[in-house]
Parts: structure tokens; sequence; C-alpha cells
């Protein structure tokens, strides 16, 4: 691109041009040029004259069009006075310094269906009512205090992400002496461990990691109290604010799609987190906001979630763009890159843009007219609606070129692709208690690799509908509207939704099961484990389930193979010929039941010895019988067990006596036999 072509191309992005009045720049045909190409363009000029013109020795004059707006006089007033009138007057203009931001040329003017980032604040548009009204109410928070949560409430597709991260948080960052901004987060499956990531990378641009070890130790200790962990994150801040310069900063933590903390799939990490974050918002001197983005259809659960059922919060709505706010999405971007759109493109666009789940798939079609036909400066109608194929074709076409350019529609092997595809895709849909289909992240490994080479398409440069990221390498749509948007991905989705909805409803009760410490009162069993077995070994290719889905249903089906193999053990004790041998079988049964966490069994094999021995009468046999039952019993439970119930069995003092000092003399453990004593002396008292 030739320097003149570079120059008109800023001339056209820019918004004001600030002109440096000296005997050069005045007697320029090039600066003439510039100036009244930028007034046509019907942007700012802001003169200030180096020099006073009438001074003989300044060599020049001022043009008729610098004449027509105020000038600043930098001879006169001094630099300080100058700057300050110029900052005046550029807000007046509306371009408060603090809301421009330098755009990267690398970066592309419409990210697609990624959400906006920090480094997109300047090609960020249509927003400006939301962003002042989110900085008014952190402003006011930080000011006079009050909650210290801010959600920013919308529908999926409603580009809440992209508010916070390129809308607020870039001009949250420029107020330093208030705010101390860490950088975004999501949950995904650790989200301690992303909170900690981030703020470890504040102290480091802060050049001190060591105020932070003690905190970011704790935090990693699972032993650790919320209320612990909270105090250490705050003396971290403290000193954080302290080496800033900054101590009455307030350090704003921002969780994206805090719907992740709140799905089926939030497992133990994630409750262990919401511990913390809720210690960390009732804590009474925490120097701390938490602005977090929040799907609407998730608010509900939310709002009766244990640990956020007293916690009050203040909402940022991010409802749906207006035309006008359209039209400025469109034509903010274009404006920066230097790039004309056809005379009725952007009304065409905007026409079809109306709609609840339209902003995205605009951001999507707009990167994809830039990418493909931007080069010549210009987009065209006919690029948009025959070449993409309109709104609704761009994803559709974008999705299906990828495909095709990797095995071709005629190609022997296009039915295998396509079934390794499906299979892939399917990983990455959840279906919703509303019956929608969102989007679920997944490990590089957890996808069938004979068809990773064709993901990498989907996820690179010219796709960008799959992202990965994160050290474990989690794959995620880039946006749910390709769900629906892609009629071949959306077909997959219609045919395999009851099975999705069934294998979610698995791995949230092996998530239950995990975090109950796999307790056996939680495994399937009956029918529910046998359709379980069934999907398992039926669909292990399309929907396998998780390692915990796996482990869950093992489980399940070795502790109903105990209990099967325990009652045809019992039944086989009742035909045995002598009630010792029915007895001693079955303490050695109840015992085995015991070691494999079988309670409700063992106790009920323990009672039916107990029948037994009730049965033979006072004697000898009943004594030793009495004996083994007992010590069963106090293997079950060790610290709690009362022998009453076993003692009332026998018939008088002195066989009860007897029974006693049996049974203590076979606990290796003299204490625990003294307990034996004293427990059994005062049953036997009561006989």
């Amino acid at each position: 691109m030739s320097w003149e072509r570079t120059l008109y191309t800023q001339l056209k992005s820019c918004q004001a041009v600030v002109v440096l009045c000296s005997q050069y720049s005045m007697n320029s045909s090039w600066c003439f040029v510039e100036m009244a190409y930028t007034r046509s363009l019907g942007k700012g000029l802001f003169p200030i004259q180096l020099t006073d013109p009438r001074d003989p020795e300044a060599g020049y004059s001022m043009p008729t069009m610098l004449n027509e707006v105020q000038i600043l006089k930098l001879y006169r007033l001094g630099e300080d006075e100058t700057f300050a009138r110029l900052l005046h007057g550029l807000k007046e203009a509306g371009l408060d310094p603090n809301d421009a931001f330098d755009w990267d040329t690398t970066r592309p003017p419409y990210p697609g269906l990624l959400s906006f980032e920090a480094e997109d604040a300047a090609i960020y548009f249509g927003r400006d009512n939301e962003i002042n009204a989110g900085r008014e109410l952190l402003n006011r928070l930080h000011s006079f205090g009050g909650t210290r949560l801010v959600l920013a409430l919308g529908a999926s597709g409603s580009g809440k992400s992209s508010l916070v991260k390129a809308g607020l948080l870039p001009r949250l960052k420029k107020d330093q002496s208030n705010w101390l901004v860490l950088n975004p987060f999501r949950p995904r499956r650790n989200p301690m461990l992303e909170f900690s990531h981030v703020v470890q990378t504040c102290f480091k641009q802060a050049d001190a990691v060591e105020d932070w070890e003690d905190a970011q130790q704790l935090l990693r200790d699972k032993s650790a109290t919320p209320e612990d962990q909270v105090e250490a994150v705050i003396t971290s801040f403290e000193a954080l604010s302290l080496i800033s310069g900054h101590r009455d900063a307030t350090v704003l933590i921002t969780i994206d799609q805090m719907e992740e903390l709140l799905g089926d799939e939030a497992q133990t990490k994630a409750e262990s987190f919401l511990n913390f974050l809720q210690a960390l918002l009732s804590h009474e001197d925490a120097p701390i906001i938490v602005l977090g983005t929040l799907r609407s259809d998730f608010l509900g659960r939310f709002q009766t979630h244990p640990i956020f059922r007293d916690v009050t919060f203040e909402s940022l709505p991010v409802n749906p763009l207006n035309p006008q706010a359209i039209a400025q999405v469109i034509q903010g971007p274009a404006d920066l890159a230097g790039v004309d759109l056809e005379p009725g493109l952007r009304e065409l666009l905007v026409q079809d843009a109306q709609g609840g789940n339209a902003l995205p798939l605009l951001a999507f079609t707009l990167k994809e007219l830039w990418q493909q036909y931007g080069e010549d400066g210009l987009l065209e109608i006919d690029e948009y609606t025959n070449k993409l194929g309109g709104l609704t074709g761009a994803i559709k076409k974008a999705a299906q070129t990828i495909l095709d350019g990797y095995v071709r529609p005629d190609a022997d092997n296009r039915a295998e692709v396509e079934e390794a595809l499906r299979r892939a895709f399917l990983k990455l849909v959840r279906i919703d208690e509303e019956g929608k289909a969102t989007r679920r992240s997944v490990t590089w490994q957890d996808l069938p690799e004979t068809i990773h080479p064709l993901l990498q398409k989907f996820i690179g440069e010219k796709g960008r509908l799959l992202t990965i990221s994160g050290e474990a390498g989690l794959v995620e749509v880039s946006h749910e509207a390709l769900f629906t948007a892609w009629p071949l991905l959306a077909t997959w989705i219609s045919e395999s939704r009851e099975h999705l909805v069934y294998a979610q409803k698995l791995e949230a009760l092996a998530a239950e099961w995990k975090a109950e410490k796999q307790s056996k009162s939680l495994l399937l069993t009956g029918e529910r484990l046998e359709t379980a077995i069934d999907f398992a070994a039926k669909h292990s290719e399309d929907f396998r389930l998780n390692a915990e889905g796996e482990a869950f249903i093992k489980a399940s089906q070795q502790a109903n193979a105990m209990r099967e193999f325990f009652q045809q053990t019992r039944s086989m004790v009742r035909r045995m010929n002598t009630p010792l041998k029915q007895v001693l079988s079955l303490v050695a049964i109840a015992t085995t039941e015991a070691v494999v966490g079988a309670v409700d069994e063992t106790k009920d094999t323990l009672e039916q010895a107990l029948g037994i021995a009730r049965g033979v009468g006072n004697s000898e046999e009943q004594g030793q019988m009495l004996v083994e039952i007992a010590l069963a019993h106090w293997q079950l439970n060790p610290e709690g067990y009362e022998f009453e119930m076993v003692f009332r069995v026998a018939d008088g003092k002195p066989r009860t006596t007897q029974i006693i000092i049996e049974i203590a003399g076979q606990l290796s453990d003299g204490e625990a036999a003294k307990l034996v004593l004293i427990q059994a002396t005062t049953a036997a008292e009561n006989i």
C-alpha cells in the first residue's frame, strides 16, 4: 500500500484531526489537501497555532477553512492551558480521549462469531448507552458502596461478553486511580485455577509475584476454608494497590459466562469456587466488585442457588440492538478499516439483522464479507446476497465449504467422514432445560482422532467456527448460532436430541455420585441400571460418556452383581444342616458386604443371623453365635455401635457375662475391650 493510500485510509478512519499550524504545515499543499479532505468527510478539525501568524517572522497565514473553527493559541496560552482547552473541545464534540482507542490493524475489523476482546475496543460500536450505564453503575458502587456483584444480563447472542470485554473494561482500565481491573476469565472446568491465573498475570505485570504466592497456595489447598482464602486474597490485593500507587482503587473481578458455574456439568471444583466467591462478596472490608455476564435464562437458577440465595446484585441489561445501533456496528469498523459500503448495503444488512439470534449471524457475515471481498476497499450488495447467501447463508456456506474442501461430496469415504464429524460435533452440544442446544467444551483428546485434521480446518483462520484454548486444549463451537445456521449440524442435533439428554442425565448423576464420595446409595439399580447399561453398549461410539459416567455405571454393575451374589449365598445358607454353620456363614457374608460398602445388606444379613441365634436357646452354641455376631457388628461400626440388641438374646446374667468376657478377649485393643465391657455390662444390667 502506497503512503498516499495509507494516509487517506488513516484520515477516513480517524474521528478528528489536530492541526499544528506553523510556516511548514500552512505552506504545504499536501497539508492543505489533507485538511480539505478531512473537512469533506465531516470530521472535526482542531487547529493549534504554534506561533502568531500576525508576526511577520511567522511566515504563514491561516487558510479560510480553519478560521471557521476555534483556534487554540499555544504561543499565548502555554502548553497546560492549550491541552486543557483541547481536551474540553474534544469532549464537547463527543470525542473524549478516554473513549478513544487505537485499532490494531493486524486484527480484523469484524471478529466474526468470537466475542470482541479488549484489543477490539476501537472497532466496538453500537453500545454507547450500555457502556455509559455500566460505567455509571460501577463508579457509583465504587464511590458510595452497595452490593459487590453486578450482572450483565441478556439472551444468548445478545453480546454480553463483547460489551464487558471491549466496551466497559478498556475504559475502566484507563481510570487507574479508581479501578484495578483484572483480565476477564471464564470458569470452564476449574474456575479457581482460572481465577488464580488472571490474578497472577496482574501481579506479574506489577512485578510483585511474591505478594501473590501465599494466597495462591491457599487457593490450591483443598483443606483451606473459604474465609481463610478470602483473607489471603484481600491482603494480596491491598499490597498490589500500594505497589501501584492507587491504594483507594477497587479491584474489579470479571467472570465471563457465569452460567458455566450453574449448569449440570458444574461439579465439585465449581462448588469450591462458589463458596470462595460467596465469602468474598460477603466480606465487609473486601475492596472488590465482581462483574459477571449471565444468560438471562439462567437467572432463575442463579437466584435459587444455595450460594447466591441471599446475595444481592445490580443488573446491567443487555437488550437487542435497535436499527440505529446495528447501523453503527456495520459502518463504524468499515470506516476504521477504510472500506466503503455500496449504497444500500448497510440498510439491507440492518433489515436482515432484525431478530433475537441475528447479531452473531451479522458478525460472522461481516467478517466473511471483509475477508473474502474487502481487498478492493468496497463491499457490494451482490457479494452479500448472492456470493455469501445473505445473513443466514454465510455460516452454512462457510461450514459446508470446509467439509466439501476436505472430502468431495461424491467421494467414496464421504459418508464415513460425515459420520466421524457428526460424532465429534455432538460431543460439543448439550441440551439445556428448555430443550435448546447449547455449547459444551471437551478436550481435544476426547474428539475422534481420525477427524482431527478436518476439525483443525474448522478451527483455522478461514473457519473460526470452532475454538481451542487452555492448557488442556478445550474445544467448543465459537457461537451457538452454528447449531441452527448450519442445516447439517441442526439435523444431527435434532436426530440425537433424546440420546444427548439421557447421556447428560447419566453424567450429572455420576458427578453427584463423585461429589458425595462415591456413595453406594446413589448407584443405579434395577431397571435404571439395565437402561444405562443398554445405552452405554449401543451408543459407545456416538454418545460415549465421560470417564466419571463410565466409572459410575461400572460401579453400579459391580454393586448389583455383589447384591445378587449375597442373595444367592444367603439362600444357600438356609439349606445348611446346623444353625451354627448357618450363623458362621452369614457372619462371613456380612463381613464381605461391609468391606464392599453394602451397609444395608450387611445389617440385613446380621439380623438374619441373629434370628437364627434366637431360636437356638441358651446354650454354649448360642454363646458362640452371639460372640461372632457381636464382633461383626463391632467391625461394622466400631466407634458407635451398641451391643444391647445382641445381649438381650441371652437368658440370664451368667451367660451374658460369659459373652462379654469372650468378646473383650478377642479384641486386641485394650481400650476397645474396655469399652465393650462397659457397653455390654450396661446392657446386661438391663436384662
